[in-house]
C-alpha cells in the first residue's frame, strides 16, 4: 500500500513538472512572438516615416521645380495629378518698371532751349553796377523774354584780353551819327574778358558815352558757350558779332568782324530783324 502511494506521488510529480514546463514553454513562445510583433511594428512605422519624409521632400521639389518642366505642348508646367501639392498663400512679386523714354513736344524743347539761352547770360558782370546779371538782369537783356521783348539782341565779344578790336568798335559805336538812337543802345551791347575796374579806367581815358552797355566775362564763360573761344585755322582769337532773336534759339555767328564795319554791320541786322508791315 505505502508503494502504490510513493508511485502515485512520484506520478503526480511528473505530471506536474511535465504540466508546468509546457506552460512555460507556451508563455516564451508567446513573449516571443509579442517582441517579434512588436519589432515588425517598428520596422513598418520606421518605413512608414521614411516613405512619407521622402513624399515630403518630392514635393518641395516638386514645388519648386514647378513650371520649370515643359509638357509636350508646351503650354503648362509638368505637374503628377495624384499629389496634392500646398504652395500656400500667392504673393505678388513686384517688379521695377522700367521707366518710359520722356518725349517732349517742339514747344517744350523750345522753352527748355530758350531757358539755356537766357541762364548764358547770367554771369555776365554788367560794368556799370559790378555785379552779375542773374536771372532777372538776364531776363531783362534777352529779347525773348516777355514783357521785355525786342526785335533782336546784337553782341559784340571779344576773347582776348584788352582787344584793340573791342575797343575800336566801341569807338566807332559811340560816334555822334549812333549817339541819339535810344533803340539802336538797347539792342546792342559788348562783352570783354578783361575786369570792370580796367574797362572803367579806359572809358574815363576815352571819354566815351554812358549810354553804351559793357558786360565782363572774365572766367569766358558766357564766351566759350557760344563757340568764340575755339581757335581758327590761323592759331587766333578774333572779335565776333553773335545775333539773338525772340524765339531763343542760337545765334548767329560771325567771325572777324572788322571794327570799322561793326555799326554798319549792327545796323543792318536790326533793320533785317524789323517786324514786317
Amino acid at each position: 500500500m505505502k508503494r502504490d502511494r510513493t508511485v502515485e506521488a512520484s506520478n503526480g510529480n511528473a505530471l506536474f513538472c511535465s504540466t508546468w514546463g509546457k506552460v512555460s514553454t507556451e508563455q516564451r513562445t508567446s513573449k516571443q512572438s509579442w517582441q517579434r510583433n512588436l519589432l515588425l511594428h517598428d520596422r513598418s512605422r520606421r518605413k512608414d516615416a521614411t516613405k512619407k519624409k521622402d513624399k515630403d521632400l518630392f514635393e518641395r521639389l516638386l514645388t519648386s521645380t514647378r513650371g520649370a518642366i515643359p509638357t509636350e505642348n508646351d503650354t503648362e508646367s509638368a505637374f503628377i495629378a495624384s499629389i496634392k501639392v500646398d504652395q500656400g498663400p500667392k504673393h505678388k512679386v513686384k517688379t521695377a518698371k522700367t521707366p518710359k523714354p520722356t518725349i517732349k513736344t517742339p514747344k517744350e524743347d523750345k522753352e527748355d532751349e530758350m531757358v539755356a539761352q537766357r541762364e548764358f547770360f547770367e554771369r555776365l558782370i554788367y560794368l556799370e553796377t559790378s555785379n552779375a546779371l542773374g536771372s532777372i538782369g538776364a531776363a531783362q537783356l534777352v529779347p525773348w523774354v516777355p514783357p521785355y521783348l525786342t526785335d533782336c539782341l546784337v553782341v559784340f565779344a571779344d576773347p582776348r584780353s584788352s582787344s584793340g578790336d573791342l575797343r575800336q568798335a566801341i569807338k566807332y559805336l559811340t560816334s555822334n551819327l549812333y549817339e541819339q538812337s535810344d533803340k539802336f543802345w538797347k539792342q546792342v551791347v559788348f562783352v570783354t574778358v578783361d575786369s570792370v575796374p580796367e574797362m572803367r579806367s579806359w572809358i574815363q581815358r576815352t571819354n566815351i558815352s554812358t549810354s553804351i552797355r559793357i558786360f565782363c566775362d572774365p572766367d569766358l564763360k558766357f564766351m566759350t558757350a557760344y563757340g568764340l573761344t575755339v581757335k581758327e585755322l590761323d592759331s587766333r582769337w578774333s572779335m565776333s558779332l553773335l545775333v539773338f532773336d525772340t524765339d531763343g534759339r542760337k545765334p548767329e555767328t560771325v567771325r572777324n568782324v572788322d571794327p570799322s564795319h561793326a555799326a554798319q554791320m549792327a545796323l543792318k541786322v536790326m533793320k533785317e530783324y524789323e517786324p514786317k508791315r
